[in-house]
């Protein structure tokens, strides 16, 4: 076995275990990842491996994607529920009266495609 190999683009001598070379070269071989273990989901009977560990009443729950969903509009629902919102229509009434309180504090909302290159 060779302690060197050649770099494709400039035929450098490199060492064996290279993964670029000063010509610019570098090697596409990807750094192997270790693999983690999956998670099941907290709901039973559900096949999807877990993406997010929750605080519930009871404790801590591993949610999948959709159970994490329903779990946040469950938690809207009360919220706009506790609030007196049940329409669209109070919601947005609601969200007008509170965005002038928040745009004095100096947190302006997000304008679509500012952050874009």
């Amino acid at each position: 076995m060779s302690i060197f190999k050649t770099c494709p683009r400039c035929d450098t001598d490199l060492p064996s275990d290279a993964t670029s070379c000063p010509c610019g070269w570098k090697s596409r071989v990807e750094p192997k990842t270790q693999q983690r273990e999956l998670v099941p989901c907290a709901h039973m009977d559900c096949p999807t491996p877990a993406i997010a560990n929750v605080k519930t009443p009871t404790g801590w729950a591993n949610l999948c994607k959709d159970h994490l969903l329903q779990r946040h509009n469950e938690e809207a629902r009360k919220w706009c529920h506790d609030r007196g919102l049940f329409t669209i229509e109070q919601k947005l009434a609601y969200i007008r009266s509170v965005l002038p309180a928040i745009r004095a504090k100096g947190l302006s909302p997000r304008i679509p495609g500012e952050d874009d290159a």
